[in-house]
């Protein structure tokens, strides 16, 4: 599952840092890409928002590796993995420091920050976001996850292969 996330947050990082260039195709030289990053870093969620940090910061890693001559700057903002948090996160990103790529955390923070985003003009691009009601109404906004639905057949079809009678939740 680890390997997942971090391979999700590279094809992430290299898909938003593809957008920024596509946007811009003559960047100034030495001019810094800044991505937002609005995940849970403290509460309840704050284990989930420090496994995607670690990936976003490992595939920043691998992608100056690759490409050291590119500037690219993560800046991240608690969520606090409430919607009035990643809100308020995207507005200090966006007011702070004008950023043109922002990954978010979460459905319930997603979806009120897809709304902002395609007002701004700003590539969204939200990971574990299950909820069918994020939907990619704005060519600018995009899901890194399945729909919750998506999962009920995975479930179902482990629990016939095991044979399991009873569940509870």
């Amino acid at each position: 599952m680890k390997n997942l996330i971090i391979g999700l947050v590279i094809v992430l990082v290299l898909a938003g840092v593809g957008y920024y260039f596509y946007k811009k195709p003559e960047p100034v030289s030495g001019e810094t890409i800044k991505i937002g990053a609005i995940l849970p870093l403290s509460g309840v969620a704050a284990n989930y928002g420090e496994e995607s940090r670690n990936g976003l910061e490992t595939a920043l890693k691998d992608f100056k590796e690759k490409y050291p001559n590119t500037n690219i700057k993560i800046i991240y903002e608690d969520s606090l993995y409430t919607s009035k948090g990643g809100v308020d996160a995207y507005k200090k990103i966006k007011h702070e420091n004008d950023v043109s790529i922002v990954i978010t955390g979460a459905s319930q923070v997603s979806i009120p920050i897809k709304e902002l985003s395609e007002k701004d003009n700003v590539l969204q691009l939200a990971i574990w976001t299950a909820a069918p009601s994020y939907s990619a109404t704005h060519n600018l906004n995009y899901r890194i996850h399945l729909l919750a639905d998506d999962y009920i057949n995975i479930f179902t079809d482990y629990f016939k292969s095991k044979s399991v009678k009873k569940l509870a939740i």
